[in-house]
């Protein structure tokens, strides 16, 4: 394929993206009441939520329904981006990274419910002991449910990581006998990422979402050593 012939294809590719993610948008909307009430249903009961200005509360409906849209389209980007850089792979390369789209989507949202039903009332069950008998909490709805969806998107992405390395491996990028040798630096390295990106300074938050990818790294070292990678 020629520079035009790519570029034209990724225009195309990027109308799709765009297309799914304003069409799930617009669904959304309808239903941001009841994905608000959900993402509110990870604090604890006593807590009250407070609104600053007029226009907050709309505001929360709109990126509640944006962000969630972009979390239900995950498969449809994830399959563009597959479909878009299937043709330059070798046919080995084809054969190993196959799984990409299913298990891309499928970890991705096992991160965002492990954040969702996990770490997300953890973490806020954790930093409001703080504050009793101390001072009364006010948050507002715009804050808590964006720091929510915060969470679940960044810990969807964190769990693609084993899938990540088991890529890697299948194309002998790395091998298990390394990822072994170099197993101190990259949970070293997990443990830095994890804090960096969450949207949470407390380290009780940040040690639930680095836990589990220190797990399926573990597992992934395992089942690469079974496959012999």
């Amino acid at each position: 394929m020629s520079l035009v012939d790519h570029l034209t294809e990724l225009r195309n590719r990027l109308l799709v993206c765009f297309s799914t993610l304003g069409g799930m948008t617009v669904v959304c909307l309808f239903f941001s009441d009841r994905i608000i009430g959900w993402l509110k249903a990870t604090a604890p009961g006593d807590m009250k939520f407070y609104t600053t200005n007029p226009t907050e509360v709309f505001s929360v409906y709109v990126k509640t329904a944006a962000i969630t849209a972009l979390v239900l389209s995950v498969p449809v980007l994830f399959y563009q981006l597959w479909e878009f850089i299937r043709p330059g792979l070798k046919k080995t390369e084809r054969r190993y990274t196959r799984i990409f789209v299913p298990a891309f989507t499928a970890f991705f949202f096992v991160g965002a419910a492990f954040a969702r039903y996990v770490a997300v009332p953890m973490g806020v069950s954790f930093l409001v002991g703080f504050a009793d008998g101390i001072a009364e909490p006010l948050y507002t709805v715009g804050d808590y449910t964006s720091f929510v969806l915060q969470l679940m998107l960044v810990c969807g992405m964190l769990f693609e990581f084993p899938i990540v390395l088991y890529l890697m491996g299948s194309m002998g990028l790395v091998s298990s006998p390394l990822l072994r040798k170099k197993r101190k630096v990259v949970v070293f390295w997990i443990f830095v990422i994890s804090a960096l990106v969450t949207p949470s300074t407390d380290a009780g938050t940040q040690m639930a979402m680095a836990l589990p990818i220190v797990v399926l790294y573990e597992l992934t070292l395992l089942l690469m050593r079974f496959r012999g990678i």
